[in-house]
């Protein structure tokens, strides 16, 4: 199952906003896999090819956590860590303007 990069991050940023469902049986008795948003906003839905809701549940679950595991990937790359240590360099030098010290 492919996602787009855009939906992995939105995953990734959104951890504990994240829940799973199955959505079914159908009339063959398969079940569907669903990632969402707790405010319901759906990323992710496969086609009913599970043979319980437990499973569909397990495989979602078992997603999420891969996604994660890629996104934390990625940003161990030279480029990734370039971007953040130039982030953080401009965000050190200049503060927003609701920053409190200390």
């Amino acid at each position: 199952m492919g996602i787009s990069r855009a939906t992995a991050y939105e995953i990734f940023n959104n951890q504990s906003d994240i829940t799973v469902s199955a959505d079914g049986p159908d009339k063959k008795g398969k079940w569907a896999g669903r990632i969402r948003l707790n405010n319901k906003k759906g990323l992710v839905a496969t086609h009913h090819g599970y043979n319980s809701a437990e499973k569909a549940l397990a495989e979602m679950k078992n997603f999420v956590a891969e996604i994660i595991a890629s996104v934390l990937n990625d940003l161990q790359t030279p480029a990734a860590k370039a971007i953040l240590e130039a982030a953080e360099k401009r965000t050190a030098s200049n503060p927003p303007d609701n920053a409190s010290g200390g």
